[in-house]
């Protein structure tokens, strides 16, 4: 039923917000979040099916390298394990390593030509990679027969995947290498205004002076300048102190001659 001053052509879903500021946007920002509740869901399979088929306790990164590593049964440097996952972070990568080599999934050995290692499958993670992929057959293909024309559809969704892979990959390296420095969001304070070109404006900046931080407080005297020694357990005992005028360099000397006197 439809209330009193409310027109029937109003939309009820607003979906338009920052990131959806025109048609555009808004299927880019659907797609995006599309792809990103398809990753959780795909990672959340990935660790349940080596769970079950496998029996092996592993996140979703760690069986994502440890099929790259299995793939076509060839060893695969560092280099290109991050290439076919397209990851950057090379020290996640080599954590993930370690902690497949330790549960006993992948061997490390070392490249006769060049100084690098290679990874491979050992036999225990060929038969779980063997179980996944035996419980992916059984259990996840099936479920693709209700999508009509699956093969086309999903090689047309990889290809088109593949695209978006290297616009993102482009907009990245323009946003780092063109884009004028901005004030922060955080603070009132913020660079100059760029001009034209990239160059920063030489005059006043329209922001604030931000204000001079306040003045270190002055140091304290310390005990050997006021004439006396910390009050150590070796210091109560022998009952020393420092006279005025003496510092720590001094007192291993004194305590020779303190010595000798005795």
């Amino acid at each position: 039923m439809v209330k009193a001053g409310k027109s029937i052509e109003e939309p009820i879903l607003n979906r338009f917000w920052h990131l959806s500021q025109s048609p555009r946007e808004m299927a880019l920002t659907e797609l995006e979040y599309a792809g990103m509740r398809m990753l959780e869901a795909f990672g959340r399979w990935t660790s349940q099916g080596l769970a079950s088929g496998g029996g092996v306790d592993i996140t979703y990164a760690e069986a994502t390298i440890l099929h790259i590593v299995r793939m076509q049964d060839r060893p695969k440097s560092l280099t290109t394990i991050a290439r076919l996952l397209n990851r950057d972070d090379t020290p996640n990568i080599q954590y993930g390593l370690r902690k497949l080599s330790k549960a006993g999934l992948i061997a490390k050995t070392r490249d006769p030509a060049r100084k690098t290692f290679l990874y491979s499958a050992t036999e225990l993670g060929v038969r779980v990679t063997d179980a996944y992929a035996e419980i992916r057959r059984e259990v996840l293909v099936p479920l693709t027969d209700a999508i009509e024309s699956a093969e086309e559809r999903m090689q047309g969704a990889a290809d088109f995947l593949q695209i978006m892979t290297g616009l993102y990959d482009a907009a990245g390296r323009v946003a780092a290498t063109y884009l004028q420095d901005r004030p922060n969001a955080n603070s009132r304070h913020g660079a100059a205004p760029a001009r034209p070109g990239g160059r920063k404006a030489s005059g006043p900046s329209k922001w604030p002076a931000p204000p001079a931080p306040p003045a270190p407080p002055a140091p304290r005297r310390g005990r050997l300048e006021r004439g006396r020694l910390p009050a150590t357990a070796r210091s109560r005992r022998r009952g020393y102190r420092c006279r005025a005028g003496q510092t720590a360099s001094t007192l291993p000397a004194l305590r020779r001659a303190r010595g000798r006197e005795r």
